[in-house]
């Protein structure tokens, strides 16, 4: 039987659009859950696992931030809620450094959570 894994923080549902990539090669995606720990974007951007990304976001206020975090998964999705052939890739990542105003961000979504164990 698989072990469950719990998430060590909460998943805050809230979809946000972003920019995500290296220095290379930038893409459009959206953000569609954030926690303190990481976050998951669906992009047409297909990177490693284990690859380091930056992802542009743009607080309630128009202020704009960077944030640093590792490919920890990369899932091909079909969601017919977005557009399939622009953003056909989940990404799941673990921050490495963000901004306060990350954090600052977090707390405005704390009416609309979502808990998920993690399947091993």
């Amino acid at each position: 039987m698989a072990e469950i894994e719990q998430r060590k923080s909460v998943r805050l549902n809230h979809q946000v659009p972003c920019s995500v990539g290296s220095r290379k090669q930038l893409e459009g995606g959206m953000v569609q859950n954030f926690s303190a720990e990481g976050m998951c974007i669906h992009t047409s951007l297909a990177p490693g696992v284990g690859e380091t990304l930056n992802i542009m976001l743009v607080n309630g206020q128009g202020k704009k931030m960077t944030v640093q975090g590792t490919v920890a998964r990369m899932t091909r999705v079909a969601n017919k809620d977005i557009d399939s052939y622009k953003h056909s890739i989940s990404l799941g990542l673990s921050l490495i450094e963000a901004p306060w105003e990350y954090f600052q961000l977090l707390g405005s979504f704390q009416d609309k959570t979502i808990e998920e164990p993690l399947h091993g």
